[in-house]
């Protein structure tokens, strides 16, 4: 991500809609940074600067340069430098995590990577509110199978494109994370090529995990990671990937890719690296992101495959209420299982769709709080830095135009 200084000034001047303004104050050891994209780290006109490893910064850092009174600095977003050939689709689907000769879990006898698993089932409850900040009420035990649920996230407005719009599986990870949903994230075009977009997703909110030990050590991390001051505020744990619709892929990392397979699939492989740091042409994890719910609210066919998966019956008389069942079962069907979710999972929604409810006990029903407890309840990510958050008095994000091309779903 790299940010270029198009002019220094003094006075207020109208920025054209693709700049923004990065303010330095004269004294202060403080420097205010573009929200969510980095530090301004050049102080001349002209001069690149870079957002530091796609994070925003943890320590601000020291204006060098000197300045008599409040500098407005207008800087112009431009794209990562990405080689789009430099990786192809494999030719075929790998998923080589499914294998258990290639990719072999530790203690697999002991069920901790079943996606069902009841493994530490009494420390559920703690580790639900923790996954929520130790805010009781804002991680929620959803039936994912349920399509209202996600309706509310599908109609806010967004910048995102249609090709992405709604709820996605990812099938086939052995992770406990089954949906997400793009709608919510932060979404910028491209001035040079419009079909190339940044992306960058809050991994703590609309990222349902399976409520498995598992799940929560994923959720306790992605919800209590810690970069700068505006943690009780903002997520501070996101994914930043770039597409390039045109080409049917997306960029994750060197050795991170993501396919386009058709308009309700892209597959993603994360390709084996040497030592020396070369990236090989070898598959080393590979899954599906398939499009099970549309931004408009309809199903696509890959519903009916994740409810088949998640209505399965359980493989023995002992799955999943004891921890040695996979005894029972092949070693080689340990992986597969793995990689099938079950129909509850946990999640964290927007604000305005947060209610003071504590659903973190799996085996009895949701049990409503007389109020919503107010520690962290706000707390929000990308899509309400690019939107603005509700206000105490109203639920509605605040208005920004939309680029062209690209119109949000109407708000309810």
């Amino acid at each position: 991500m790299r940010l270029t200084i198009l002019t220094s000034i003094t006075s207020d001047i109208a920025m054209p809609p693709d700049v923004q303004a990065c303010h330095y104050e004269f004294g202060s050891s403080v420097v205010s940074y573009l929200t969510g994209l980095g530090i301004a780290e050049a102080y001349k006109p002209g001069e690149a600067l870079f957002a530091k490893d796609w994070l925003p910064p943890s320590e601000p850092f020291c204006l060098s340069a000197h300045v008599c009174s409040t500098v407005v600095v207008a800087v112009k977003r431009v794209m990562p430098n990405i080689d789009w050939d430099a990786k192809s689709y494999p030719g075929s689907y790998q998923p080589v995590q499914l294998d258990s000769s290639k990719y072999t879990l530790p203690c697999s006898c002991i069920d901790w990577w079943s996606k069902r698993s009841c493994l530490c089932c009494a420390c559920f409850p703690l580790a639900h509110c923790i996954n929520g900040r130790c805010n009781p009420c804002l991680a929620q035990t959803v039936d994912a199978l349920d399509p209202e649920i996600y309706k509310k996230t599908l109609q806010i407005k967004t910048f995102c494109p249609e090709e992405m719009r709604g709820v996605w599986w990812l099938e086939d990870n052995l992770a406990h994370e089954t949906l997400v949903i793009f709608n919510d994230a932060k979404w910028l075009q491209s001035e040079d090529n419009p079909a190339i977009w940044e992306f960058f997703h809050d991994l703590p909110q609309t990222w349902f995990r399976d409520p498995t030990l598992f799940g929560y050590i994923l959720g306790i991390a992605a919800a209590w990671k810690i970069n700068d001051s505006k943690w009780t505020e903002q997520w501070q744990s996101f994914v930043p990937i770039v597409f390039n619709f045109d080409k049917g892929k997306a960029y994750l990392k060197n050795f991170e890719w993501i396919f386009r397979i058709n308009e309700d699939e892209w597959q993603k492989a994360a390709f084996k690296v040497l030592p020396d740091g070369t990236v090989t042409d070898e598959v080393g994890y590979m899954y599906r992101w398939r499009r099970v719910m549309r931004g408009d609210g309809s199903l696509t066919s890959a519903w009916a495959d994740m409810e088949a998966m998640m209505k399965r019956p359980y493989r023995n008389f002992f799955d999943p209420w004891c921890p040695c069942w996979p005894l029972c079962i092949p070693v080689a069907d340990r992986n597969i299982e793995m990689g099938k979710s079950g129909g509850i999972q946990v999640g964290i929604f927007r604000p305005e769709e947060r209610t003071a409810t504590f659903s973190g006990c799996c085996c009895l029903p949701p049990c409503p709080c007389p109020c919503m407890c107010p520690l962290f309840a706000k707390v929000d990510g990308q899509w309400a830095e690019q939107f603005g958050s509700a206000s105490a008095t109203s639920s509605a994000p605040a208005q920004q135009e939309m680029g062209e091309g690209y119109q949000p779903i109407a708000q309810n």
